[in-house]
């Protein structure tokens, strides 16, 4: 069977980077001289999934607690190339192991201007998570590094990033496994519009080491956002979404769809928040597990404190009300960033 297969072929979208490439790559700018710059990212989280009852149909109750670390330096060339290399460590408190992860990183970015970046290597999620019925946060800290290929472009109304991230080769253990993606930006105030498309695969020719499967996910929808009074914003958004899955092996095939409608209001940084989703059989393999019911609302409020330039500190809660229980999680972040610029010559 492993003979068989055949490699899915990029989509469309893919098809039009080249296009970007020559229309963004045509409007440089000045070149940076050569320097060296030493940085260090550091992420710590604390997030608590108190669930029990209905809700663990969908997923259990846990707690994610534990630091990230990236050291790295970064040569910038005089002909808007970046290389970059360095560690990245991670670990999970509690655990019997000193480190959960030890490893390299490893950049390289072609950035002709403002508008355009190509970057192949470790992955940039800045920017371009999606949402939750699509992509969990809490894969932020289970698979904290992405490594592939990506491109970013982007004006003052509009950014799109396209990428390419390969999770694991093809063996006698198991499938390959990667996963490509899309987001699209408009913005024209009050209103700002998003496409998301995901797609995780898992094949593979070299090894028969268990099932062939396509993972669609794709959304699309409108905010209108405005300053109302002593708020700094109130939002209400509209996102229509659809799944498909296909297990290649008998031609089975999944789909689903939903629509989620939030609102949230900004005063003096804290946002309350309110969401409702309703569902017909959507899944897909990294969406947040609550989203493949039929009906769910969650409330409650974030807070991000940003001091200086290098630090920031998040705070969330969020309550579900999920097959007529009430269920809630709560989550602590700090990130702090330094870098050390050394100019070359």
């Amino acid at each position: 069977m492993g003979d068989e297969i055949r490699r899915t072929k990029p989509s469309a979208v893919w098809r039009g980077l080249w296009l970007v490439m020559l229309i963004y790559g045509g409007l440089g700018v000045g070149a940076r001289a050569d320097e060296l710059e030493l940085s260090f990212r550091s992420f710590s989280y604390l997030h608590n999934l108190e669930f029990v009852g209905e809700a663990t149909r969908y997923r259990d109750g846990e707690t994610f607690f534990g630091q990230h670390l990236s050291l790295y330096a970064t040569y910038f060339s005089a002909e808007h190339f970046q290389i970059r290399g360095g560690i990245f460590l991670g670990r999970s408190f509690g655990d019997d192991e000193s480190l959960d992860e030890i490893r390299p990183l490893i950049t390289a970015e072609y950035e002709p201007n403002r508008h355009f970046r190509l970057t192949f290597g470790n992955l940039d999620r800045e920017g371009r998570l999606f949402d939750e019925a699509i992509f969990d946060d809490i894969l932020l800290y289970q698979r904290p590094l992405e490594t592939g290929m990506q491109v970013n472009a982007g004006t003052s109304w509009f950014r799109a990033s396209y990428w390419l991230n390969w999770q694991a080769l093809n063996t006698d253990a198991h499938r390959e496994k990667f996963d490509m993606g899309s987001l699209g930006v408009v913005t024209r105030s009050p209103f700002r519009f998003d496409a998301q498309f995901h797609y995780i695969h898992r094949g593979g020719q070299q090894f028969d080491s268990g099932e062939v499967t396509d993972d669609f996910a794709v959304a699309t929808g409108v905010e209108l956002q405005r300053a109302v009074g002593p708020f700094a914003a109130v939002s209400l958004s509209g996102h229509w979404y659809m799944s498909h899955y296909l297990l290649r092996d008998n031609d089975q095939r999944t789909s689903g769809r939903g629509v989620e409608v939030r609102s949230y209001l900004d005063w003096r940084g804290w946002q309350p928040f309110i969401t409702s989703w309703w569902g017909e059989d959507f899944w897909t393999e990294d969406g947040d597990p609550f989203y493949q019911a039929d009906r769910l609302w969650t409330f409650g409020f974030r807070k991000n404190w940003l001091i200086g330039r290098n630090i920031q500190i998040g705070l969330n809660f969020t309550a579900y009300h999920l097959e007529g229980e009430f269920q809630h999680a709560a989550s602590l972040r700090l990130s702090l960033a330094g870098q050390k610029l050394i100019p070359l010559g």
